[in-house]
């Protein structure tokens, strides 16, 4: 039987052998992230031959992530049934990619249904669509070049200086929320995950200054081999309303030579932020499918 147990940093090379192994997309499938938000989640992990897998612990029942690695598919989903089964639950795998559902159909016949939800697709933009500030992106970054003329420095993530820095913005904006819920909370805790583990994780991000004061800064990691996922950006909106807009322009400018595209991963079902990332012209809409097995 499957024992799933609390991920640690000490889980980070097997796992990543794994998801390298399956190369996806999909924000879920990278370990900084399932580390991160392990609280919020519930989340939990184990290891099946060479397959990592994550479950999710928070509701009435179990779910699990698609299974990440090489070896017997039919294998770890008999295990993962085989599990939920033991708690009473029918077996639930989120986030298949869509090019899997024919093999899913082929094993398992109609013994699955199948469900995909908007309020968790990936934005995926191309870098160098990101990089060329088309449209109203070319007049955002010109209005905030003449509003911020000789103010303003972009400079690298680099120094365990600079991660503190980051948690301590990312704090202040947090004070200011008048009535921060839940989520909130846990958000905090993942942006310390982050920034802890910064050089571990293989961070990359930058810092956005003017007259010396921190405005807002983005950083992500690798995903896949030709992704790179955004997993922060923080930004002081009183100083200027356009400086997302320069942010996923320089990170997109230093990500050029190395990542075809950058996930800037989900809305979460709110209306302002799915507006927001659509008039960006994503590429890409990556859709997941939930399979639940009968």
């Amino acid at each position: 039987m499957l024992e799933f147990r609390k991920i640690e940093l000490s889980d980070m090379e097997r796992a990543v052998r794994a998801l390298r192994y399956s190369d996806k997309m999909m924000s879920e499938f990278s370990f900084a992230n399932n580390y991160a938000w392990e609280s919020m989640l519930n989340l939990k992990i184990c290891f099946y031959h060479d397959f990592y897998i994550v479950g999710f612990f928070g509701g009435e029942d179990p779910e699990f992530l698609f299974p990440s690695g090489p070896g017997d598919l039919s294998g770890v989903v008999a295990q993962l049934r085989a599990y939920a089964d033991s708690c009473g639950a029918p077996l639930r795998l989120l986030s298949c990619e869509e090019k899997m559902l024919p093999l899913m159909e082929k094993m398992y016949g109609g013994s699955f249904t199948v469900d995909a939800l908007d309020d968790v697709s990936d934005y995926i933009y191309s870098t160098k669509d990101e990089t060329e500030l088309r449209g109203h992106k070319g007049r955002q970054w010109r209005r905030f070049c003449r509003e911020f003329e000789g103010r303003f420095v972009f400079r690298p993530i680099e120094s365990e200086e600079d991660c503190k820095k980051c948690v301590s913005f990312t704090e202040e904006l947090f004070k200011r929320n008048a009535s921060p819920d839940e989520s909130a909370v846990h958000e905090q805790i993942a942006v310390k995950k982050y920034f802890e583990n910064f050089r571990l994780f293989g961070m990359e991000g930058i810092i956005l200054e003017a007259d010396g004061v921190m405005m807002g800064y983005t950083a992500g990691t690798p995903l896949n081999s030709e992704t790179f996922d955004v997993n922060l950006e923080k930004t002081d909106r009183t100083c200027s309303r356009d400086l997302s807009i320069v942010l996923e322009y320089k990170i997109a400018e230093k990500m050029l030579d190395r990542f075809k595209y950058l996930n800037c991963e989900e809305d979460l079902g709110i209306p302002g932020l799915r507006y927001a990332k659509t008039i960006e012209h994503p590429c890409l809409i990556l859709k997941k499918y939930d399979l639940t097995f009968r």
